[in-house]
């Protein structure tokens, strides 16, 4: 029994990180495909009409962060895109989009934190992350039209 004990307690050390690295959480640098899987504007007129609200909203999709920050970035997209295209109507549909699209926990290539190495969840940024963030911080320019 006292062998058994052992065994349990030695296993538990090296599951426990003791003689594992821990891995490091890397921001890559910020990429965007537009309005994912969505429109950029409206084809044929006006393509890029709302373009430039998906890349502010992809910027902080990201970076990610906490739940209310979340909430806001996607709410300035709704915001956003009621403004270019004066529909309601289609702002709510990306809104509801990104909503049930966007949790970090769905296998998707677009969720909330998406530019980290591993997924972070939903919390404040460590010192080190705030550190990532500022050096790769994406400048969107007002005028993507050439994007």
């Amino acid at each position: 029994m006292k062998r058994l004990a052992q065994f349990w307690m030695v296993l538990g050390l090296f599951s426990g990180g003791v003689l594992h690295a821990e891995e490091k959480n890397i921001l890559r640098p910020f990429s965007t495909d537009g309005c994912t899987n969505f429109p950029n504007g409206v084809p044929f007129f006006a393509d890029k009409l709302w373009l430039r609200c998906c890349i502010v909203h992809d910027a902080a999709y990201w970076k990610g962060g906490t739940v209310a920050e979340r909430e806001a970035a996607d709410d300035g997209l709704y915001q956003c895109v009621k403004a270019a295209s004066g529909s309601a109507w289609l702002a709510n549909i990306m809104y509801l989009g990104v909503r049930g699209g966007g949790y970090p926990g769905l296998p998707t290539s677009s969720g909330w934190g998406k530019g980290w190495t591993m997924q972070r969840g939903y919390g404040p940024f460590t010192e080190e992350e705030k550190a990532q963030i500022a050096a790769l911080e994406p400048v969107i320019p007002e005028d993507v039209s050439q994007m």
